[in-house]
């Protein structure tokens, strides 16, 4: 009788002679820590994923010395950060290789899925290699902040998306969970409607609004980012029509890194003058029901359309350089994958879910969308999740940036049907796709097409594959006996 577990996909083969490459759990290399640990993780991580989680991991990765994710620089001991990247991958195949046993897998997969967490929770509460005399490595320390070198100066426009108001320049090691910003210049409270803070392309904090007051406040228990050495946020904002003939600027308040808010003073951007240009129209149909509509989906169906709107363009063309979704539900971020956008049946980026749920695309070199309709589609294969649910949705102004074609760094704010979208904590009622709830999994059993079908097998040879097929589990980790 054979037993073995299938997470994912895995080649089955048929020996003949001697089976060689068996691996018993005694010959698992033992994992000897330098230090312990209290983290607890409840998100599955995969390459790309981002969040407190990841550093968290990074951390436990860098107690063992055969786990390391680097010995110097980012991601080094004392300077992990929260991007699961290709070195982060490797770690975690490190780790997975001496415990295969204890995991119940063939071969390392790199993700940090529910097996891989299980044995980390374990470790991290001492039940794994404890070790009674650890020594602590600090895990925050004081963050400093400056001008960033590339400050926006051009004229903000009246009613356009994610204008770049500000950059700041980070130093230290920490993880961030307030920032507090101050709106100068000659303005009003409603000038700006949302505030963000980026990171490049990518969104990591926000939206948040201006109070009475002129501050604007990011908040987070978890952290909203990490700080490894030196790290440039860039200040964006939607600006509210009619506003032009005003300036508005920001400068950094404080930062708390878990110690305290850190005040500064003199760290601020520019005042920029808000005028008047009639940007290129971009509107989306309200229409009468979510797109696709509700729909039961057997996990390991591949391909499925999880949300679509059509996108009317008016006045002359945009370009799509970036768009943001969230995946919000039961269904863990795990459930999904190979997902991409596409415009008028073309895929024009791919993407993937992080910790926090967050699909972003960005087109190489943006993606021009003429003057005219044009349908957008978000497809992505259902590979696990089973007998949960979930949604995805367009929440807010920025989260899709069009360019306008004639005015460069100029962002358009849709609107839906017809009125102005962007408003604080805008209803998204009209800007959802319908729920998805997936189906129980399943097995998927093909010809593994490396062995060809006419095949010499010598005499007396040993260790000769007979047949061999491929089985992939959907849905949920399946156990066949």
């Amino acid at each position: 009788m054979i037993k073995f577990s299938i997470k994912g996909a895995t080649t089955v083969a048929i020996l003949g002679g001697l089976i060689a490459g068996a691996v018993s759990a005694s010959a698992a290399l033992s994992l000897t820590p330098s230090q312990n640990c209290s983290y607890m993780f409840n998100s599955n991580m995969r390459l790309g994923s981002r969040g407190v989680d990841v550093m968290n991991l990074q951390k436990v990765l860098n107690m063992y010395p055969q786990t390391q994710v680097s010995v110097s620089g980012a991601g080094s001991p004392g300077l992990e950060t929260s991007t699961f990247g290709p070195a982060t991958r490797r770690a975690v195949n490190k780790f997975q290789a001496l415990q295969l046993a204890e995991l119940g897998i063939s071969a390392p997969t790199g993700n940090v899925f529910a097996g891989t967490r299980g044995l980390l929770n374990q470790l991290c509460k001492g039940n794994v290699n404890p070790n009674p005399n650890p020594t602590p490595v600090p895990t925050t320390g004081p963050i400093s902040a400056m001008l960033g070198s590339n400050q926006p100066t051009a004229f903000l426009i009246s009613g356009q998306a994610a204008a770049r108001v500000a950059e700041f320049t980070l130093s230290g090691t920490g993880v961030v969970k307030s920032v507090k910003l101050m709106r100068v210049g000659l303005s009003d409270d409603t000038t700006l409607t949302n505030v963000y803070l980026y990171e490049g392309m990518t969104r990591i904090a926000g939206p948040s609004s201006v109070s009475r007051d002129g501050t604007a406040m990011f908040n987070s228990v978890n952290g909203l980012f990490a700080v490894n050495g030196l790290k440039n946020i860039t200040v964006r904002a939607d600006v509210a029509v009619g506003k032009s003939g005003s300036t508005v600027g920001f400068s950094l308040a404080g930062i708390d890194a878990g110690t305290g808010m850190t005040s500064f003073s003199g760290v601020t951007g520019p005042q920029l003058q808000i005028g008047f240009v009639t940007l290129a129209g971009v509107d989306m149909p309200v229409g009468g029901n979510l797109l696709p509509a509700a729909q039961s989906l057997n996990a390991g169906s591949v391909s499925q359309n999880i949300w679509e709107r059509t996108v009317n363009v008016s006045s002359r063309s945009v370009n799509l350089a970036r768009a943001q979704f969230k995946m919000i539900g039961s269904a863990p971020a795990s459930s999904i994958a190979n997902v991409r956008l596409s415009v008028d049946g073309m895929d024009v980026a791919t993407g993937s879910v992080d910790s926090n749920g967050y699909i972003a695309f960005v087109p190489t070199n943006g993606y021009s969308l003429t003057t005219g309709g044009h349908v957008v589609k978000v497809f992505a294969d259902i590979v696990g999740g089973s007998d949960r649910t979930f949604y995805v949705s367009l929440e807010n102004a920025s989260d899709i940036l069009l360019e306008d074609s004639q005015v460069a760094g100029a962002y358009v704010m849709y609107t839906v049907g017809g009125s102005t979208n962007g408003v604080s904590n805008q209803t998204t009622s009209n800007l959802l796709g319908g729920t998805v709830t997936i189906q129980g999994g399943s097995i998927v059993i093909t010809q593994d097409t490396s062995i060809n079908n006419v095949t010499t097998l010598v005499g007396g040879a040993t260790n000769q594959t007979l047949a061999k097929w491929k089985v992939t589990s959907y849905g949920e980790d399946v156990k066949i006996t």
